[in-house]
């Protein structure tokens, strides 16, 4: 299990001759925390990530509203994303020389998608899919479950 762990900034104490730290919390590190790290981590020079908020949702008119309560009417269902999407999509710049030689190096975008999960969890056939049509096309895509599984992804050739 991978922790996150934060200790109190005091001295060590002496307790019968041994020098002991307070622990504050030990929890474990969720999917949204290595989402966020991926991104924030790996969003940057050439390679830019953008998160995908996919799932469904209610939509309609709000006749009440409180801050435990929502009532919509007429209200229906809403899919948001496509089915499998991966939770970080983005590009990656790259340079390739032109067909000719006379067109040098030119720089383009290639698709880049991560499928962040955490420890315990699973992905499922639709994300897979997702990522082997993502290879397929020839952009760079996998399932990360830290930042350097991520690196790995952005940085593999995708030829």
């Amino acid at each position: 299990m991978v922790c996150r762990m934060a200790s109190i900034n005091r001295k060590p104490r002496n307790i019968n001759g041994t020098l002991q730290t307070l622990v504050l919390a030990v929890a474990e590190v969720t999917e949204r925390d290595i989402q966020n790290d991926i991104q924030r981590e790996l969003s940057r020079g050439s390679t830019r990530l953008l998160r995908v908020n996919a799932g469904s949702a209610w939509q309609g008119r709000v006749v009440e509203q409180t801050p435990n309560r929502l009532i919509l009417s007429p209200w229906y269902p809403i899919k948001l994303g496509a089915t499998g999407i991966s939770d970080l999509i983005g590009w990656t710049t790259i340079e390739r020389w032109g067909k000719f030689a006379s067109e040098g190096v030119a720089p383009i975008a290639v698709f880049t998608a991560v499928e962040v999960k955490g420890e315990r969890t699973r992905v499922t056939s639709e994300q897979l899919a997702f990522i082997d049509t993502v290879r397929r096309a020839g952009g760079r895509a996998g399932v990360a479950r830290s930042v350097e599984e991520a690196r790995k992804i952005i940085l593999a050739d995708s030829s």
